[in-house]
């Protein structure tokens, strides 16, 4: 079960570690560049208002609060404990503010308020995000940005054999911290789907060249996720991550996170007729990287 689409039953030490790890990341420099990247692609007038939806410890929306043509921004969580912790972080930026909300359903928010919306590593911990993307469709104003930003987690590897028993760590990774492995590749249809145009993705990989600690993390958190099952005990856990580390000890600990954006548009004017979805596609332009 991913923690990231429940955490009501969550404990007091797991939310604790997951604002730790999200802080963590928005520390590390390629995270950060690619966070740079795709942002500043986004199309946003001056003064814009921005709605960061599944804001976590805030880590984006901070930053999102920097670039000169926005004026406030407005970070919504499921998770009121996080939302502690962003609002403490927060607490010199004076138009950045957080509200208790979920993404698939924003009701603090009316029609067309927000020029700008970010999803960042968050529609694949969402079920149903079709109801995200269309309520994210509702707050923009005509013109708005929409920006997501997310993993391909379904192509996530550690080493360098298919056989090699640290990717069956991987597996259960996914399976414990991800929702939705797959979501990337209908990613675009989805957002095509809910109304969106112009859509542009970029491509971006991430590996234990740029920090190896981090994956090292990943990895751990999926041996640990079996051991929580049962599936195996703590001496083959205890095996398992020694293996790793002395593979980066000795240079050969290979791992390969994917990531990729989407920067898209809401019309300036609302399409009509029955080929409001063949404009959409017809539309839609990518850049791969």
């Amino acid at each position: 079960m991913d923690l990231f689409a429940d955490m009501s039953n969550a404990t007091e030490a797991q939310v604790e570690a997951l604002a730790e790890m999200l802080e963590r990341r928005g520390q590390d420099s390629l995270q950060r560049t690619m966070l740079e990247d795709y942002i500043e692609r986004m199309p946003l007038r001056k003064g814009a208002r921005v709605l960061e939806v599944g804001t976590g410890t805030g880590v984006v929306a901070r930053f999102i609060a920097t670039l000169p043509d926005v004026s406030e921004v407005v970070g919504v969580d499921m998770e009121p404990r996080l939302l502690e912790r962003a609002a403490a972080l927060a607490a010199a930026l004076a138009h950045v503010s957080f509200v208790l909300a979920d993404g698939r359903a924003l009701h603090p928010f009316q029609d067309a308020t927000f020029d700008g919306v970010v999803f960042h590593t968050t529609l694949s911990h969402l079920p149903e995000p079709e109801g995200a993307l269309a309520e994210a469709f509702r707050v923009l104003r005509p013109g708005g940005s929409l920006a997501i930003f997310d993993g391909d987690y379904a192509a996530t590897r550690i080493g360098t054999d298919p056989c090699d028993p640290l990717q069956a760590c991987i597996e259960a990774w996914k399976r414990s911290f991800v929702y939705d492995c797959q979501l990337f590749a209908r990613l675009a249809s989805l957002v095509s789907a809910a109304g969106f145009q112009e859509l542009r993705q970029q491509g971006y990989v991430y590996t234990a060249e740029h920090n190896p600690t981090y994956l090292l993390n990943v990895f751990g958190r999926g041996v640990d996720a079996l051991v929580q099952r049962e599936t195996i005990g703590e001496q083959l856990a205890g095996a398992l991550k020694a293996e790793a580390t002395a593979r980066l000890q000795r240079g050969a600990f290979f791992a390969r996170l994917h990531y990729a954006s989407v920067i898209a548009q809401k019309p300036e004017k609302p399409s009509v007729g029955n080929t409001a979805a063949e404009e959409r596609l017809g539309n839609a332009a990518f850049s791969v990287a």
